[in-house]
């Protein structure tokens, strides 16, 4: 049975340690910190804080906000300058809030995730001008049985 009342924050120090329990300290870092900002912004964005209510549009809103959202770089000089966004920086996010719903889901914590259904572009840097896209699920279990994210994946 799902609970209900569960945070995402409360998942994510979960999350946190059992990946400290199996993973190196920089694979710790990259997925917990993907996530926070997840929810940093989420929680900026009146998103709500109940990880059952997180779905698809939510994550989907954040990718856009990824594109959408302007940084500034700063170098050991001081000089300044804006970084470019490609569909490569979503990337990194789509694989650690896909690893985090599945472990929320694998635990028991949540159902089915706003995630499990998220089409995003599967490895951007293979993308070009040419060609179409296709869609594929892929399989959640070890069985295969259980099918699990849609990938939009680049066809040359």
């Amino acid at each position: 049975m799902v609970q209900t009342r569960i945070t995402t924050e409360w998942l994510l120090e979960g999350f946190k340690y059992e990946l400290e329990a199996t993973s190196r300290p920089k694979t710790v870092e990259y997925y917990c910190g993907h996530v926070q900002r997840f929810l940093r912004w989420a929680k900026g964005a009146g998103i709500p804080q109940e990880a059952h209510l997180i779905d698809k549009r939510h994550i989907q809103s954040f990718f856009h906000h990824l594109l959408q959202e302007t940084e500034t770089a700063v170098a050991g000089n001081g000089s300044r300058r804006g970084l470019q966004r490609t569909e490569r920086t979503r990337w990194p996010y789509y694989r650690s809030l896909r690893r985090f719903f599945e472990w929320a889901i694998k635990e028991g914590y949540l159902e089915e995730s706003g995630e499990s259904s998220v089409i995003v572009v599967d490895g951007p840097r293979r993308c070009s001008a040419r060609g179409g896209f296709r869609t594929v699920d892929l399989p959640l279990g070890e069985d295969s049985s259980t099918i699990g994210p849609a990938l939009l994946l680049h066809v040359p």
